[in-house]
């Protein structure tokens, strides 16, 4: 019987070196993922760049203000610009809006509260 070397059974048996290269293809995915996760998870810093089309829509037309709340609350709510928000609610002041006031999030948004 002829005495055999580790490298010649790893030389045998290719199934750990596929596993390494499927471990390490799956450990760059998760590390993109969760580097792409952290710089992008606030939304805040580049929204104001992007078009009214390109961002996201919000998950309902309208908000109603509750008490301590201001237009920097939908924003933070719902990853609107600012400009954004005060653009589709020309009627609201910004430094002062009134509590259960209706803020637009889509164009006539508050209109589906009223049914018109």
């Amino acid at each position: 019987m002829e005495p055999t070397s580790a490298s010649t059974k790893a030389n045998r048996d290719p199934g750990g070196r596929i596993l390494a290269v499927f471990a390490l293809v799956a450990a760059t995915v998760v590390v993109i993922v969760v580097v792409t996760g952290t710089l992008g998870g606030s939304g805040s810093s580049d929204a104001g760049s992007r078009s009214s089309e390109e961002q996201a829509k919000p998950s309902q037309p309208y908000y109603v203000i509750q008490p301590g709340e201001s237009l920097t609350t939908v924003h933070d709510k719902f990853h609107l610009p600012l400009p954004e928000i005060e653009r589709l609610n020309p009627n609201l002041d910004p430094q002062q809006v009134p509590t259960q006031a209706c803020v637009n999030l889509v164009p006539e948004g508050c209109k589906k509260l009223t049914g018109g």
